[in-house]
């Protein structure tokens, strides 16, 4: 009985994610959570919260999500561009990287809320 709840604390607390930032947009409430190793920023929609984007805080650089790393796949299309568009901040993740790896790319971001960006700003090293 010691040993289960035991492994359950070390279970809980590996996977629990305190809330560190907490606003409500125009759009959608919008809160960033983080646990040891990963911060996420989640939007709350009526039929529970969705990770928009989780950054790996031991390295930054990492595409966390599968689905966000499968929209490199486009560029196989066209691997040195010239311009980029993104539709949808999020925490930056996407066009942050992109900067990175097409540095003389013109890369332009739609985003509706003001408020994510901020928080991309803040909480994501959004620049």
């Amino acid at each position: 009985m010691i040993v289960a709840t035991l492994c359950g604390l070390i279970i809980f607390s590996t996977t629990w994610a305190a809330v560190i930032h907490e606003e409500k947009s125009l759009y959608r409430n919008i809160e960033v959570k983080e646990s040891v190793n990963r911060r996420c920023l989640v939007f709350a929609i009526k039929k529970g919260d969705r990770n928009q984007t989780c950054m790996d805080l031991t390295d930054p650089q990492k595409v966390v999500f599968p689905y966000a790393r499968m929209t490199f796949a486009g560029l196989l299309l066209n691997p040195q561009p010239s311009s980029i568009l993104v539709i949808g901040l999020g925490g930056g993740t996407i066009p942050t990287v992109l900067a990175t790896l097409y540095p003389d790319s013109q890369i332009d971001v739609v985003e509706i809320d003001l408020a994510v960006v901020d928080v991309a700003r803040k909480y994501f090293a959004y620049s």
